[in-house]
């Protein structure tokens, strides 16, 4: 995959190439039909994640872990994990704007330690994810304790004018996320 960064530091690919193995890969898995435990995810959007952890996995170098509990494991043992959620956008993002984790995703956070969560963006019009960052699971939930006003807890149904948050979750502002490049480095000595 060809990789350009922008002026925010997200790591942008075309993703029209793997959207066909994607769906290959949810097929075999019957992973597009199947209700996962604890996703606000429809099967239909299912394909959309696998684009997003496949992306992430090429961008760092991983292997994809297609246990249901992590999305791709890293170091001695599979010591680290990371779980990446991928939102569907019709725009570019900019540090503005946020993501979302479901409190449906708390059962992630045990041995939050070893945990990151990492962020992308599919633009569904271009056809161009945006790899907006990482944060640890301890270092997020930190944040949330210390009431941070970069992430912020939402509750199912509040309305944001154009959408509705779909689930009770948390909210976090992009610039408070490592950029990709960081993280990469970050993680070197980590393999």
């Amino acid at each position: 995959m060809s990789l350009e960064k922008n002026k925010f530091g997200f790591v942008r690919v075309d993703y029209s190439k793997i959207r066909l193995e994607a769906q290959r890969i949810c097929d075999e898995e019957n992973f597009s039909k199947v209700v996962i435990n604890n996703s606000i995810l429809g099967p239909a959007n299912r394909v959309d994640s696998k684009i997003g952890e496949m992306i992430v996995a090429d961008y760092l170098d991983m292997k994809l872990d297609n246990s249901y509990k992590y999305d791709l494991t890293f170091g001695m043992d599979n010591k680290y994990s990371i779980e990446v959620k991928t939102k569907m956008r019709n725009v570019y993002c900019d540090d503005s704007y946020i993501g979302d984790i479901a409190s449906t995703s708390s059962h992630q956070f045990h041995n939050a330690g070893n945990k990151i969560i990492a962020f992308v963006s599919l633009n569904k019009i271009t056809l161009v994810a945006e790899i907006i960052g990482f944060i640890s699971v301890s270092r997020f939930l930190r944040t949330v304790k210390e009431e941070n006003p970069d992430i912020v807890f939402v509750a199912k149904g509040t309305d944001f004018g154009k959408y509705q948050q779909r689930a009770d979750g948390f909210r976090i502002k992009y610039s408070c996320l490592m950029k990709p490049e960081a993280f990469k480095e970050f993680i070197k000595d980590k393999r």
